[in-house]
């Protein structure tokens, strides 16, 4: 059982990651639903890598009814930034910059 509280300054991955101060080539995102979130702060970011992979589990786990819109807004979002999906395996995309 843990009885101390500690107190830490945090920064979100992406805000180090937008921050410009360097460019990633490749992004892996598998992080248990909440990608979308992610994608769209990368993409509002402009600091874009070259490659990012992403891990969509509602692609075999439907969540919810709203599963098709969220899975519509990230593949639209992406293709509208210049991704397009150059690999697909399982819950597994690749999409690369042109």
């Amino acid at each position: 059982m843990i009885t101390k509280e500690i107190a830490a300054k945090v920064q979100r991955r992406i805000g180090l990651f937008c921050a410009g101060n360097f460019m990633n080539k490749l992004v892996k995102i598998d992080i248990e639903g909440a990608e979308y979130g992610v994608l769209e702060s990368i993409l509002k970011s402009g600091n874009l890598p070259e490659i990012i992979c992403v891990d969509f589990d509602e692609m075999s786990h439907v969540i919810n009814w709203n599963t098709k819109k969220r899975m519509n807004q990230a593949f639209t979002g992406m293709l509208r930034n210049g991704y397009k999906p150059v690999w697909i395996e399982g819950d597994s995309v690749t999409f690369r910059k042109d």
